[in-house]
């Protein structure tokens, strides 16, 4: 009997002793953690960024000044009238597919004319001084998932009716499209999510190829130029994705709270979810996990709880702080210019956080991403810039310039800089029209050889080419 209760007095103390270093190395994880949040939260508000759904709320607009109020008439318009043969069409229309392809062009005729009314719609939203979509939880978080990405089709229009009108000789209809196109993504600038702020560089790469496959159907005068690159001068992408890393933050910390701890659940219980054929959506909408984990079996609740709880004691709170310091990092970064940041973009990666770090990798976006679309929109803008800059400087002159010097000197335009090299663009005569183009993310002078994908980081070639050909 002695020896038994020697032995269970040993096995006590094996597990007493880890078990009460496992608590108080948690108690002091808790506090460090703790007041690293509390002061990375004050250290947000003192810079006046939002820190929690409500701060949010308060930036929202009146009803009669909101064009988001038009637009989502519009989406429910769109929903009834069209269909996903409709936007193939648009899409290969703004193409430059119009040559020779009658039939394309009788089908686009058809479809502008059935939504003149969009199009009317569209006028009367842009008409408005301001635009900001709700704010809200439903299904899910529409701050991470915004309806920015209804524009498309809208947009779509827009550029199809640019082309449709320059094909017809009408300059001035043209470049009004252009411009409501434009005005468009402007209107987006201070839509608070990041999703958001990507879809405004998608719907700008529409409006741009709208701009481009006009000008093969005729010129544009210098005050027509002028009020295109105005619009453009105000579009500050650069603001944009701050504001949309602000929501993100915003979100995700909320997100965060609602779960209280769940999410390490989410990742652990996946296969059960399948088990129990769970629809697709349950992976991409964190909050239906939640739902989800309360439909589980008794012993599968335990278990996972379990092993939940174990992760939330201090694991939930490093997950906090890391994801706060990710978004600082993410948002001070851009406001720098490209070259301070380009060494940070080929090493970056969600899987160099902490292992404790679960909801972050599983909620967040790749911060590398964020930063490498955010200088390829700013890039595409300046250059359309410099382009119609450069369409101004034939219509005053009769002929385009020999440099970018001259350009700048006589056109008297503000000129921006190529954001990747910090200096002017490239620029060449070529015929009887011109080259200009940017380095690209590179960072290198590849002789205007335009890179075949949309996006591409720091280690291939390429650079973003503009071309005129008259």
């Amino acid at each position: 009997m002695a020896k038994l209760r020697k032995v269970l007095k040993r096995v006590g103390l094996c597990v007493f002793i880890p078990a009460l270093a496992y608590i108080l190395t948690c108690i002091v994880a808790d506090a460090i953690w703790f007041n690293q949040i509390n002061a990375e939260l004050e250290a947000i508000k003192s810079k006046g960024q939002p820190v929690d759904p409500d701060d949010l709320m308060r930036m929202t607009i009146s009803s009669r000044d909101n064009g988001a109020i038009v637009y989502q008439e519009i989406f429910r318009v769109v929903e009834k009238t069209t269909t996903p043969n409709d936007i193939t069409i648009l899409t290969k229309f703004a193409s430059g597919h119009t040559q020779n392809n009658l039939k394309l062009c009788d089908r686009t005729d058809a479809i502008l004319s059935r939504d003149k009314q969009i199009l009317a719609m569209i006028e009367k939203a842009e008409s408005r001084p301001q635009c900001s979509f709700l704010i809200g939880r439903q299904d899910g978080y529409s701050l991470l998932l915004p309806k920015t990405i209804e524009l498309r089709y809208p947009m779509r229009l827009l550029s199809a009716n640019a082309i449709q009108e320059a094909h017809r000789g009408r300059m001035n209809e043209s470049v009004l499209s252009i411009k409501q196109a434009f005005k468009m993504i402007e209107s987006l600038k201070s839509e608070p999510s990041v999703v958001g702020q990507l879809v405004r560089v998608a719907l700008y790469d529409y409006a741009s190829k709208g701009l481009h496959e006009s000008l093969r159907f005729g010129d544009i005068s210098e005050a027509q130029a002028k009020s295109l690159f105005d619009i453009l001068a105000d579009m500050d992408i650069e603001r944009g994705f701050v504001r949309g890393c602000e929501g993100d933050r915003v979100a995700i910390l909320d997100i965060m709270s609602q779960m209280n701890g769940k999410l390490i659940l989410l990742i652990l219980v996946k296969d059960n979810f399948l088990l129990y054929n769970k629809p697709p959506n349950y992976y991409s909408n964190p909050l239906l996990f939640v739902n989800a984990y309360k439909a589980l079996p008794p012993i599968a609740k335990v278990k996972y709880r379990i092993i939940g709880d174990a992760y939330c004691r201090s694991g939930f709170l490093g997950d906090r702080i890391t994801m706060l310091r990710s978004k600082r990092n993410t948002i001070d970064s851009m406001s720098l210019p490209y070259k301070e940041v380009k060494s940070t973009l080929l090493t970056e990666r969600t899987s160099q956080m902490p292992f404790y770090a679960v909801c972050t990798k599983f909620m967040g976006s790749t911060e590398t991403g964020i930063k490498i679309k955010r200088y390829v929109g700013e890039c595409k803008v300046a250059g359309d810039q410099v382009f119609l800059a450069l369409l101004a400087f034939k219509d005053r002159y009769g002929a385009y310039p020999a440099s970018m010097s001259e350009l700048k000197s006589k056109l008297g335009w503000e000129i921006l800089v190529d954001p990747y090299s910090g200096g002017d663009f490239k620029y060449k005569r070529q015929g009887r029209g011109f080259v200009v183009y940017s380095v690209g993310p590179n960072m290198k002078d590849d002789g205007g050889v335009q890179h075949n994908k949309q996006f591409f980081d720091a280690s291939e070639k390429g650079d973003f080419v503009w071309e005129m050909d008259h």
